[in-house]
């Protein structure tokens, strides 16, 4: 299987993605947090809602992944911040209830996926790595659409110069 360690549009150096991991439950957050770790990512672990607002207003992540349910706040709230600050972070939620209705609201809140526990390290690599690399597929398109846009506007720009007689056949 090939491992991606996508960077964000940012990142133009080799450093590693960068992976926010919320869970209330500390041996889940510290398991998560040691496997990404182990797989070359950067990562900040917090074991609840008040520290992980604290990374969110303070730091640029590539990926969060947060449990749903937790005291003092839940995964849906933290969904709902990431994508209001940068609707092209990708948010994976991990529960351990996976009731009908709670994977309905992951996804009305923008959720990019979601992971039931217990989570084995190979679903849990495969589905980071694929949620990275449509991140970075979609800031490629992103940049790729403005570079187009600007040589559209250069081409217009000269045309719009060129003497009119060049378009006149004799």
């Amino acid at each position: 299987m090939t491992e991606y360690l996508f960077r964000s549009e940012r990142q133009r150096d080799d450093s590693p993605s960068s992976i926010l991991v919320v869970d209330d439950e500390e041996v889940i957050c510290r398991m998560l947090g040691a496997l990404l770790e182990k797989k070359g990512y950067r990562v900040r672990t917090a074991s609840d809602f008040s520290t992980a607002l604290g990374y969110l207003g303070t730091e640029q992540f590539d990926l969060v992944i947060t449990d749903l349910y937790f005291p003092g706040g839940d995964g849906i709230d933290i969904i709902r911040r990431v994508k209001t600050d940068d609707p092209d972070i990708p948010v994976i939620a991990l529960t351990g209830s996976p009731e009908q209705q709670a994977i309905i609201d992951v996804f009305r809140n923008q959720a990019d996926d979601i992971l039931i526990k217990p989570v084995g390290k190979d679903e849990l690599y495969f589905r980071v790595s694929g949620t990275l690399e449509k991140r970075f597929l979609r800031l490629r398109e992103k940049e790729m659409k403005r570079e187009l846009e600007t040589r559209e506007q250069l081409f217009r720009s000269f045309m719009d110069h060129l003497p009119l007689h060049i378009f006149i056949n004799d």
